[in-house]
């Protein structure tokens, strides 16, 4: 999915993206923004991999439905739980 970013940011400019997630213009880049209130950065990116991670290792992360319910949950031990499925109880995929 792409993200249309603002065409001529101003440095500190924060963007609220199609994806859900705020981007702040650096003067270079766009770059995930964690408001500070919130207490602090949840979430790293690893470049070289093009993946998203919990900062804190062993934590679980959850998806959740437009009406608050967890749907999926990415146990940190490795299981992933859905709603309607449990993954790793399943002989055979539905």
């Amino acid at each position: 999915m792409a993200i249309d970013m603002p065409p001529s940011p101003t440095t500190g400019d924060i963007y609220l993206a199609s994806n859900g997630i705020n981007y702040q213009w650096d003067g270079t880049k766009w770059i995930v923004y964690v408001d500070p209130s919130l207490g602090g950065q949840v979430w790293e990116r690893d470049i070289a991999s093009a993946s998203l991670n919990p900062v804190a290792d062993g934590d679980d992360v959850l998806i959740k439905n437009a009406s608050g319910t967890t749907t999926i949950t990415l146990n940190s031990n490795g299981s992933l739980t859905a709603v309607e499925y449990d993954i790793d109880a399943l002989t055979t995929l539905p």
